[in-house]
């Protein structure tokens, strides 16, 4: 729904540096590890199995890593589905999972991640913020989308992780649903387009529509223009929305009772040089009105093409 645009590029990029020479020295531990159990004879895997390992060891150069841990989308998502189309041992999955999944949960610099990209809502839904307490602190959630049990080599990959709120997150929402193959294959948002998604409202009783009855929340209806049904399907966007019915009624009392055209002229009259229309326009709606802006409080999004819509604020 909400295009990531990467806010701090030097501190992604040092955040991207820490985690590659992380895993370079890890996986420097894992091939001395490895070599010194093999001639120890204390490995439970087939000759097979100790081959294809060795194979993926060696493969696992420094420019290699780098290359996983920085993969743009494009480039991520053809990786992917090159992992996806070939044949591993169970032990070969094990052990990538032991080196990229395993780092991702016990090294992954999340909140220094989410301060760099300066994402502060959940880019699926716009409804939520990316943070939630865990053990006591407040935490960051990171969604894998191309999902790290199926395929954990992108565990790490930095375009693979997108700052989430708990409920997209979640088992019910996208959890372990495969974004690359299925019917759930889709762009993620670093990839997507805010026209994508359009808001809109209908009114449901003709005696609103006349103005003999004051206005309810049963009596709106919230629409939601998508070219993306795949991320509706992921994410149940149009039935979380209609939960915020509420908000559009608040929208319309403002332009009909307070914010009415000889109000909106004052108020820009007054203001002139000395606020920026855009700020002007966030006081009116009550959420940033800009698109690059939309992360920064919940319902941006919607609040915005909705007070366009009755021309609470220009388009």
């Amino acid at each position: 729904m909400l295009k990531i645009n990467i806010k701090n590029k030097k501190e992604f990029k040092c955040v991207g540096n820490e985690v590659v020479n992380l895993i370079i020295e890890i996986v420097s531990k894992r091939k001395d590890e490895w070599f010194d159990r093999k001639k120890k004879k204390k490995l439970n895997q087939t000759n097979k199995e100790k081959r294809e390992i060795e194979v993926f060891l060696n493969s696992l150069t420094p420019e290699y890593i780098e290359e996983l841990v920085f993969l743009k989308p494009d480039k991520l998502r053809q990786n992917a589905l090159n992992f996806a189309s070939e044949k591993r041992s169970e032990a070969l999955n094990d052990f990538i999972k032991s080196i990229f999944n395993a780092t991702y949960k016990n090294h992954f610099l999340r909140r220094r991640f989410i301060e760099a990209i300066g994402l502060k809502t959940c880019p699926y839904c716009n409804r939520a913020y990316v943070y939630t307490i865990e053990d006591g602190e407040i935490n960051p959630q990171i969604d894998h989308f191309y999902y790290k049990a199926k395929y954990p080599l992108f565990a790490v990959s930095l375009y693979n992780l997108i700052p989430a709120c708990s409920v997209c997150n979640s088992a019910g929402a996208k959890g372990q649903r495969d974004t690359l193959l299925g019917d759930y294959s889709t762009h993620s948002p670093h990839e997507t387009d805010d026209s994508e998604f359009r808001f809109n409202y209908k009114l449901l009783s003709p005696a609103i529509i006349k103005g003999t009855k004051r206005l309810t929340d049963s009596d709106v209806k919230i629409l939601l223009d998508s070219k993306n049904d795949v991320y509706d399907k992921l994410f149940h966007i149009t039935s979380l929305y209609e939960q915020h019915v509420d908000h559009i009624v608040d929208l319309l009392y403002k332009r009909k009772y307070v914010y009415n055209n000889e109000t909106l002229e004052f108020l820009r009259r007054l203001t002139g040089k000395n606020l920026k229309r855009a700020t002007l326009d966030r006081f009116i709606v009550g959420a940033y009105v800009e698109i690059n802006n939309y992360h920064k409080r919940p319902l941006s999004k919607m609040y915005t093409e909705i007070a366009k819509e009755i021309k609470l604020i220009p388009k």
